[in-house]
Order: structure tokens, then sequence, then C-alpha cells
């Protein structure tokens, strides 16, 4: 009998089996104060297997997609709504039959969709949905809202494309037309505010208005001194702006497109479908089979872990059509009725209402939490007070998210990724859970004993990334990991894989029983005084190690 099937067959015998699963789950829980998840993206049940084309924030929880299927199917007009930061989708009643091309959102209730020939507004957060009438029949690919009396719709108008009247203005509850300047088909738009604005499409044509009215081209973008389709644009200020391409490159400007760098990400597509700026450094673009980013203002790219990514690292869906981001949260969206998130809302405080009789409240736009509660009061004088709401900072929020999700905590570090010294709470409430973890462990206190002054490295193997290297110290009645031995008596290896594998199984016990059968646990150096008195306790006059 081998070493290995001696092991086994060890911790199989009647006997020991409540010794072996106690000691593997002691070694898991200690493993689980250090627990990483790998993924960014999750995905969502959209509730449709139809191409969503696009996606759009009131606030960090509310949120609609927009798609359906177009030619060569039956028209379909999908529409769906989510309240808590993307997680459940809710379908809403579409007025039209056609599907939607791009969705805009100005706050919780007011908001437009688009597309072929169809223009349709809500005023009451999509509970009802009617369609506008337009000048004229075109296709309509792009919505952009500036407030609740102005929006932007751009497309091409009709066919023949004969004109360069392809610009439609709401003002006053009404859709005017305006020209571009340029007789293409447009495809992405982004205003700074109701004036300044650029938008992109066909044939490398951009053109960029200061006025809200008047359009004026800027030089087409060429490769190799061929036009290159312009399928997005986003951008943070007037001058800073970023577009993408129907290919791999994706261009940047810091002084509003009077130069720009040509930058490839690595990534050859048929087209990236959608771009997102958070900041000069992070960037997401989406496109064939594609979720890609980079944290280095373009200097590097890689693709972003999800839950349905494949082994070459790209995702299982024809065409990722558009990204967007709201604070803490993201979303993408595409084919096959694919939607993923990244983060979560930000935690709001609740705040209780002290007003008597009449009062207003005010909401923060990007979180959607209360700001402040305005009472009126009555009737000596018709003034406001403003009640400050208690402020809790985002290490307080962070904090509580990691309380409630440990050890999976991966969710929390993405949604307060820019909150400064995280570090630092995750390794309070690791702290606070290993001693609270073995407290009432009194299954352990034996082996706990046995290895009290053993010298413990735990070599937690990661998919990305440098293994996880930490020392565990056991002393009477306390545990806690600092830094790695130089000379461990007893070195544990497991990878993050099994050891969410053995935290998340509803028998824990024994699931690490079965991973150290299969070599997912490997211990070595296990051997001594605790395996000595082990063997004593069953009368065993045999000194082979338990373990290799």
């Amino acid at each position: 009998m081998n070493k290995k099937s001696l092991n086994i067959a060890y911790c199989k015998n009647n006997i020991m089996k409540r010794g072996c699963k106690s000691i593997i789950l002691f070694i898991t829980i200690i493993l689980s104060i250090n627990l990483v998840v790998a993924v960014d993206w999750y995905e969502e049940e959209s509730g449709t297997e139809a191409p969503l084309y696009a996606v759009a924030f009131a606030n960090e929880r509310v949120a609609w997609a927009v798609g359906g299927y177009g030619l060569g199917f039956s028209p379909t007009s999908v529409i769906l709504k989510s309240i808590d930061g993307g997680v459940i989708w809710t379908p809403q009643d579409s007025p039209v039959s056609e599907h939607l091309q791009d969705v805009c959102f100005v706050d919780e209730d007011v908001g437009w969709a688009v597309g072929i020939g169809v223009i349709i507004y809500t005023d009451d957060g999509g509970d009802t949905w009617i369609e506008q009438s337009t000048p004229y029949d075109a296709i309509f690919d792009d919505v952009s809202c500036i407030d609740r009396n102005t929006a932007y719709v751009f497309g091409s108008v009709g066919r023949p494309f004969d004109t360069d009247s392809n610009v439609l203005k709401f003002v006053e509850g009404d859709w005017i037309e305006l020209s571009s300047g340029v007789n293409t088909e447009w495809f992405s738009s982004y205003f700074i505010d109701e004036n300044i604005g650029y938008v992109v499409g066909a044939g490398g044509n951009i053109v960029k208005t200061t006025n809200g009215v008047d359009f004026e081209p800027l030089d087409r973008f060429e490769r190799n001194e061929i036009p290159v389709g312009l399928s997005a644009i986003h951008c943070l200020t007037e001058d800073e702006c970023w577009m993408a391409d129907g290919g791999e490159f994706v261009y940047h400007t810091d002084d509003g497109w009077e130069s720009f760098d040509e930058i490839d990400t690595g990534e050859t597509v048929s087209s990236f479908g959608g771009i997102h700026v958070r900041d000069s450094d992070n960037v997401w673009v989406v496109g064939q089979s594609t979720l890609r980013h980079t944290n280095d203002g373009g200097d590097s790219w890689e693709n972003d872990d999800t839950e349905i990514t494949n082994s070459l690292g790209l995702l299982p869906v024809a065409f990722m059509r558009d990204v967007e981001f709201m604070g803490n949260v993201g979303l993408a969206v595409g084919d096959d009725g694919t939607i993923l998130r990244y983060g979560q809302p930000t935690e709001c405080p609740i705040i209780e209402n002290p007003c008597d009789d009449v009062y207003a409240v005010t909401y923060d736009q990007v979180t959607g939490c209360i700001e402040a509660y305005y009472c009126v009061i009555l009737p000596d004088r018709n003034r406001t007070v403003q009640v400050p709401v208690p402020e809790s900072t985002c290490q307080d929020n962070y904090r509580e998210c990691v309380e409630e999700n440990y050890p999976d905590h991966a969710d929390c570090d993405e949604t307060y990724e820019f909150c400064d010294n995280i570090d630092e709470v995750l390794a309070d409430v690791q702290k606070e859970y290993s001693e609270r973890a073995f407290s009432y462990a009194s299954e352990f206190k034996y082996f706990a004993n046995l290895l009290n002054g053993e010298k413990i490295n735990v070599y937690l193997s990661q998919e990305k990334g440098d293994d996880n290297i930490f020392g565990v110290e056991i002393g009477k009645g306390s545990v806690k990991t600092i830094e790695p031995y130089e000379k461990p008596t007893i070195a544990i290896y497991i990878s993050e894989n099994t050891l969410t594998a053995i935290i998340k199984s509803d028998d824990p016990k024994s699931a690490a029983l079965n991973a150290l059968s299969k070599g997912d646990i490997k211990i070595k150096g296990l051997k001594g005084k605790m395996f000595k008195v082990l063997l004593f306790k069953i009368g065993l006059k045999i000194s082979l190690p338990f373990l290799k």
C-alpha cells in the first residue's frame, strides 16, 4: 500500500473519522480567513434570450436594459428594469414591436428608448411607455438624455440615405429636425451638457456641437487611408474623450480631438460595441465575445474575469453590445439576453423622517440614497429646514458589506475599490472572524493544543497572480495569521477554488475529506507528537506519518 492510499484508508477508519474531519475542518477555517474570490463580473438572469443592445442607469440602484429581435426574426421589443443594482430584472411593457437600440434616463422617472423608426418615452419609471411622433422614419441608433426637457436622437434618415438632416432634438415637448452636416449613419453620442457634445458613426465620421444646434465635422478617422467605423464614444470632459472602432483599436484625446492616440487593445474583434470611461486610467470596452479593460490609461489591457469566462479568457456570447457604470456598479449586456454585473450599490443609511407634516426629500444622483428631508413648518412660517443625513464613511460601508458576505468579499472589494484603507478594514474583520470562529470551536481544542507552537505556513494558490502565502500562529486559546515562517514545521497547500468549494458546501467536513483524498489538499510535515498521540489513542503500534 502506498503512502497516499494508506492516508486515505487511515482517514476512513471509523475510529478516526471524527478526528480526521476535525483537523481538516480546523485547517479549512484557518484558510477561510484569507479567502479571495476571483471573478469580477457576475451573470444575472434576464428572463429573455433576445439580444440586449443597451443599458442605462438612473443611479446605482435603478437601471434599464433594452433590446429584442429585429431583422430575420419575428419583431420583439424588450425592456427590463432593475431596482437593486442589476441583480433582479423585471420586464416592462413596450408600446412598440420593433427592437430597441438604445436607452437613456435622466432620473428614476424620465427616460427615452429608440429603435428602428420608433422613439418611446416614460415619465413614471417605465410603468407606462408611450410612442412619440417623429418628423420622419429612420434607423434610430442612439439617444442621449440631458434633462427632463431635452434629449437628442441620432441615426440615419430613412432609405435611401440622401440627406444630412439626421439629428432629432427634443425641445418643449416636441422632436425637431436638425442637420449634422454629414450624410452618414450615427452610432453613438456623448454630451457634456445641453450644448456641448460629440457624435460618431460610419466612415470614420465625427462631429461636435457647442450650442446644441449646429454640428461641426471634425477630421475623419482613417487607418491606412481607409475610413474606420466609430462605434462608441465616452467623455470625461470636453477635452478628454475615448472612442472605440470596428476592430481592436480605441482612440484617446485630451485636447478635444485636435490630436489623439490610437491604442491597440490587443484583442482582434469584428467590432467593439460599447466603451465606458470611469476615470483617466480605467476604461472598459465590449464587443465580440469580449469584456476588456485597462487600469493604466491604455498602456495595457486584459479580459475581465466573469462567471461565464471560458479557458481562453473570452465570453460564450457572440457579441457584448454595451457597458455602463454608475458609482460602484457596472453592467454589461449582449446577445442571448446576457447581463453581467460588477460591484454592488452603496449601502444607504436608514434615516427616519423628522417632519411632522409637509416635507420634500432630496436624493443623491449617483447612489440614490436620501440626502436630506426638507420640513415645512406651519402655520407660523412657511420656511424649510434641512435635516442633515448622518454621514457614514465608505470604510464603514465596506466593513458592513464584508461582514454580511464573509468569506466571499470579492463583490465588496470591487464595490469599494476606490475607498482608501480597505485592506486595513478587511484585516480587522479577518481577525475578528478568526477569534469568533475558534472561541466556540470546542471540537478543535484538542488539535489546537497539539499544534501549539508549530510553525505553520499556508500556500493558497490563485488562478491569477502569485500564491497567497501566510503563517498561522496557534497559542493557548488563540489563532491568528502572521507573516510566513522562513522554516515552517507544517506546510499546507490548497487552491482558492478548492477552499471556496469546501466553505460553500452543505457539508464542509465531507467536502474537505473528499478534497484531501483527491490530493486537492496537501499537508507536509504533519507528524511528531500529534501523530504519535493520535496513534497511541487508537492503539496502533506503528510510526508511519499521518500525512506526508
